[in-house]
């Protein structure tokens, strides 16, 4: 499942067995814990790689912004 525990819109989400794409919308500026249990995915912010910190990582959005989460397994 997902949790939102943040001021962000998810705005679109999909899933296969290669892993999770999602649209989310930040409300207000801010940094977002982005977290999965899977062990050894790779998690891309807008495309770009993003080096995990165990099993999540920490990204800041600002106000507005709209972002891709790409977690590929």
């Amino acid at each position: 499942g997902i949790w939102l525990y943040t001021w962000t819109k998810l705005e679109k989400m999909s899933w296969d067995e290669e892993g999770i794409r999602a649209n989310l919308v930040s409300n207000r500026e801010q940094t977002l814990t982005i977290r999965n249990r899977k062990q050894g995915v790779r998690f891309y912010v807008n495309g770009e790689q993003v080096a995990s910190e165990g099993d999540h990582i920490t990204y800041h959005f600002a106000e507005n912004e709209a972002f891709e989460i790409v977690i590929k397994y």
